[in-house]
């Protein structure tokens, strides 16, 4: 692994002036990009400088967000601090067609390097420290996988545009069967959704990455706005309507506490052991101030007994719950074998 992202994922810090702060958070720029919703722009890289100027040096990014448009308002961001103190994350396979709007997936070793390059380019970027396959179960099959997008993304380390290598996705199962597969390639595994207040799979994997010094970064800790306060859950969304009112209960039970429920969530996340990293996102710049402070302020009494009170007499009808049959409907997953 590339020293600037196992010093980050390990949270050590490394020679003097590398990094002005270490967090085991970092942030998401698919609120930056607009795709789940109308963007002011300008209040979105405000609230991503102010993640910075926070200490936060781990950005991630990828070309389906917006068709590429984090990318191109990160490459603004990021010009005006040093490159050097910031970790810079993409992703390939998963894009936005920008004619429709509608997404495709290509994990052909051609497409590969073409997205590599057009991200260097958005981002004004010689190198970038950690490029992922985006959402790998869509790909389509494992061999896909194995025999052209892995080999390009080494060829492209060997040739020092990218620095690490990482898998993503919602499938638990896939993300683990392909670094079984390419190990010896594999620097990091995202996995979102899929540890928080009520869905803890991915805990069950956490001590083979472990064993095998390999860095889990925790993203959508908030299960993309099932946890929050007073803030409807997009039609979009794709969990069921089981999981949704489930979620939307423990809210308003909060709510009733003066809890905030996106605040147990985040720490819910920081805490556990064995996740090297929280990825969240936020497009407004309260809520970014808000997100920070959890990684800094441990839970109170009442927190403590009010996630307490939502795991076990409202979160527990859907423990472990996902919704993984809904995106295999829409997109076939590749058969485990």
């Amino acid at each position: 692994m590339h020293q600037k992202l196992n010093l980050l994922l390990c949270g050590l810090a490394g020679e003097a002036g590398a990094f002005h702060r270490l967090f085991i958070q970092g942030v998401g720029s698919v609120g930056l990009s607009g795709l789940h919703g109308p963007t002011d722009e300008k209040e979105a890289q405000e609230a991503i400088i102010y993640a910075i100027d926070s200490g936060v040096n781990f950005i991630d990014t990828a070309p389906f967000y917006n068709n590429r448009r984090a990318e191109e308002l990160l490459g603004d961001i990021v010009s005006q601090f040093d490159r050097e103190t910031i970790c810079l994350a993409t992703k390939v396979g998963r894009y936005m067609d920008p004619a429709s709007s509608t997404q495709s997936f290509d994990y052909s070793a051609e497409t590969t390097k073409e997205s590599v390059l057009k991200s260097l380019q958005c981002m004004k970027l010689s190198y970038i420290d950690l490029v992922q396959i985006h959402d790998v179960e869509h790909a389509p099959s494992l061999q896909t996988l194995i025999n052209e997008t892995i080999p390009c993304l080494v060829d492209l380390k060997m040739s020092g545009l990218i620095k690490s290598i990482g898998v993503t996705g919602y499938s638990t199962r896939h993300v683990r069967k392909l670094v079984e597969a390419c190990m010896e390639h594999i620097d990091v595994v995202m996995s979102y959704c899929r540890h928080n207040v009520y869905d803890t799979t991915l805990a069950r994997d956490l001590p083979f990455y472990k064993n095998n010094n390999i860095g889990v970064i925790n993203a959508s800790p908030l299960g993309i706005g099932l946890f929050t306060n007073g803030e409807s859950i997009a039609s979009w969304h794709p969990a069921t309507d089981e999981i949704k009112e489930a979620c939307k209960e423990a809210a308003n039970y909060c709510d009733s506490q003066g809890v905030d429920i996106a605040r147990l969530a985040l720490r819910h996340s920081a805490e556990t052991e064995d996740i090297s990293m929280t990825l969240w996102s936020s497009r407004k710049l309260q809520h970014m101030r808000s997100n920070i402070s959890c990684s800094i302020l441990p839970l109170t009494k009442l927190e403590k007994s009010t996630m307490q009170y939502i795991k076990t007499e409202i979160l527990s009808r859907v423990q472990d719950k996902h919704w993984e049959e809904q995106l295999n409907k829409e997109n076939p997953f590749w058969p485990i074998e």
